[in-house]
């Protein structure tokens, strides 16, 4: 029985430092941030990827609080975090900050379990700076986007073919005066946002552009939740999946009101101002042609005075005693 026994012990033994040799491999080579920290405060163990991350040996590591490396400003969340996973909750993509060696500031997301018999927590975490840099990026243009199709009141929409979903943009929503918490009609009730002429020229273009890939770009009436007619440019465009079947249309509303307020406008100056420029050229020959008749009539008077004074003075010189 001991011996066989003894032979179970040793084959339990050999499988333990087997897979411990696994885990062990497993933890060295991860790129991921493998580390077990205690509840005091500080690190317990750490892989090799600390040290490439970081830029801090193990043993600097390991020899201050694990908060002297978290940015200043994620200190409090981040003792907060530390709290409840003491009273056992475990952390799932718990982010925050970290400072560098080189004074370079990294993105972490967590993912830690607490061992309270051990008064231990052991975790993951996973340098994200890259994609937080490219979601602040991608939110920087989408608000340069916002900004631009705010003051160009432009505002964009997507429709799904298919489960005949609508969506829009903010600036779009603010166009149509309506209310952002609720969804845009779908496709078979937009007609009821554009007059009647307006719809008869959409659904038109909606059918050439589902049936064969046409864009369009239509000037039409939309009818605001207010109830006010606007002038818009509305331009849409056919998207296809990867089979070539058409799955939405997206494209963009531009509220054109105020311009064409404006060109009535110069179109009304215009109008002025051809008849009074007509009024002025008929005014002026009316002048001209007065003038004619007064000169004329001034040089017939001095040529008939002329003519009577060269009268007198002929008599006079043929008859002197006269």
């Amino acid at each position: 029985d001991n011996t066989e026994r003894n032979q179970i012990n040793r084959e339990l033994e050999k499988l333990v430092n087997q897979r411990t040799k696994e885990h062990n491999k497993l933890f060295n080579v991860s790129f991921d941030l493998l580390c077990i920290a205690g509840m005091d405060g500080y690190f317990k163990d750490l892989n090799p990827a600390w040290e490439k991350v970081m830029g801090y040996s193990l043993d600097e590591l390991y020899s201050r609080p694990f908060n002297d490396f978290v940015h200043p400003d994620d200190i409090n969340k981040t003792i907060s975090e530390a709290a409840d996973l003491e009273e056992g909750k475990v952390a799932v993509n718990f982010d925050n900050r970290y400072v560098t060696k080189k004074g370079d500031v990294i993105h972490l997301s967590w993912t830690a379990i607490p061992v309270l018999e051990e008064k231990r927590m052991y975790c993951i975490a996973r340098d994200v700076t890259k994609q937080k840099k490219a979601e602040d990026k991608l939110r920087a243009s989408e608000s340069a986007l916002e900004e631009a199709q705010q003051l160009s009141r432009l505002g964009s929409w997507i429709w799904e073919v298919e489960e005949d979903i609508v969506k829009w943009s903010k600036t779009l929503y603010e166009i149509m005066g309506w209310d952002p918490d609720k969804s845009p009609p779908p496709y078979e009730k937009t007609n009821e946002i554009y007059d009647e002429e307006s719809w008869g020229q959409l659904s038109q273009s909606v059918e050439k552009a589902i049936e064969l890939a046409e864009p369009y770009e239509l000037d039409l009436n939309m009818v605001r939740a207010d109830g006010k007619l606007i002038h818009t440019i509305t331009r849409g465009r056919a998207v296809k999946d990867e089979n070539g079947q058409i799955v939405k249309l997206h494209g963009t509303v531009q509220d054109i009101t105020e311009r064409k307020k404006a060109e009535k406008k110069i179109l009304n100056y215009q109008k002025r101002l051809k008849d009074m420029t007509q009024q002025l050229t008929i005014s002026e020959e009316k002048v001209r042609k007065q003038i004619a008749v007064d000169l004329h009539d001034h040089v017939g008077q001095m040529l008939s005075s002329s003519r009577m004074q060269m009268t007198r003075i002929i008599e006079a010189e043929e008859n002197p005693e006269l």
